[in-house]
């Protein structure tokens, strides 16, 4: 049995591609390719150690050469159903090698090893069947009798005959059919399984994503508000510059939830800096995520803090804009009298820098 190809879930095994019947069978693997020297020798042996019994050895041979090279296809890799124009051009190989060798043997008796070509046409018909085109073979060996009935005619056999020669081949072929029917099944159950493993991964892994951030979104309020809640606990009443950092500490919250993509520990540090100068901060996030990548968060960052250190008083607004625009940041700085205004794009360049009244 090959080997299938496999998908990775962040977090989760690897899971199985789709599986069809011909992965199913091997198709391409090194056994398969021993199994088609096997058929090759064993045609060209069955043709050159009977020479002496048919008519003419040269349309033997070539019809020998023909159905090894047909058989070469069906080994090679490709998803089902098999190539129309590939199994087209297997049924002519059946054709022609059955025209080439049925008027080279005897007009009496039973045909025996001479007659490989019925078994080796079988057998590409067979896996033709298996790997999607079950019609098309059935065509091939209506083909393969209809002119083994002509020649069987041609000769004074009677068209019967061409049917005792080949019913046992078309048992062959029947069951072949009926085999890819429990290999279509066993490969949809098997897709089926695979489908519901990378749900299952895919759902655990959001699961572990979700409880990592929980995790993380607990730690960062227990480190802001663990302190604050022991010293209410210890006090039985509230100093002034106590009352400012419980008010740092609920601004902090607030950016946590309003603007989670800029709450970054410089961003944070330099927000409770600066509203401790008394400074109004608000922190938006109309995105809904971070900048493409972490250079030009890298900018975004240097660009809010050093805003938040050059401002002692007023008003310091920052935002990120939605998707799609041009902008994709805003820091506003109202302070005496004057408004400045910087754009970034979504590499965290300057777009528009201008101070108004």
């Amino acid at each position: 049995m090959s080997a299938t190809p496999s998908t990775r879930v962040s977090g989760a095994a690897s899971i199985p591609a789709n599986t069809d019947v011909s992965r199913l069978l091997g198709v391409g693997t090194p056994g398969a390719w021993v199994l088609l020297a096997l058929f090759i020798v064993g045609n060209l042996t069955f043709t050159f150690t009977t020479l002496d019994r048919v008519a003419s050895p040269w349309p033997c041979i070539l019809a020998a050469l023909i159905v090894s090279a047909a058989a070469v296809p069906i080994i090679i890799p490709h998803s089902d159903p098999f190539p129309l124009q590939w199994s087209l051009g297997l049924l002519v190989a059946v054709a022609s090698s059955t025209a080439l060798v049925s008027w080279q043997l005897a007009s009496t008796g039973s045909p025996g090893r001479e007659s490989w070509h019925f078994g080796a046409n079988t057998w590409l018909l067979f896996f033709l069947t298996m790997r999607g085109r079950p019609v098309l073979g059935w065509v091939g060996f209506a083909v393969m009798l209809g002119i083994t009935a002509w020649w069987a005619a041609d000769v004074g056999r009677g068209p019967l005959a061409a049917v005792g020669m080949l019913q046992t081949h078309a048992g062959i072929l029947l069951v072949g059919t009926l085999f890819r029917g429990a290999l279509r099944r066993a490969s949809r159950r098997i897709n089926s399984l695979n489908a519901l493993s990378l749900e299952l991964a895919a759902a655990a892994a959001s699961s572990d994503a979700e409880q990592d951030i929980r995790r993380q979104r607990v730690a960062e309020l227990a480190e802001v508000a663990t302190p604050l809640l022991a010293k209410i606990a210890r006090s039985s009443h509230v100093l002034p510059g106590e009352r400012i950092e419980y008010l740092l500490a609920e601004a902090t919250l607030r950016d946590s939830v309003r603007a989670r993509s800029l709450h970054l520990p410089e961003i944070a540090a330099a927000t409770a800096q600066a509203r401790r100068r008394g400074v109004d901060v608000t922190l938006l996030d109309d995105r809904g995520g971070s900048l493409p990548n972490p250079v030009a968060m890298r900018r975004l960052t240097d660009r809010i803090t050093e805003s938040l250190r050059n401002v002692d008083r007023g008003r310091l607004t920052v935002r990120l804009a939605p998707l799609g625009r041009e902008t994709a940041v805003s820091i506003v700085v109202e302070s005496e009298g004057l408004t400045r205004r910087i754009d970034l794009d979504a590499e965290g360049q300057k777009v528009v820098s201008a101070p108004s009244h």
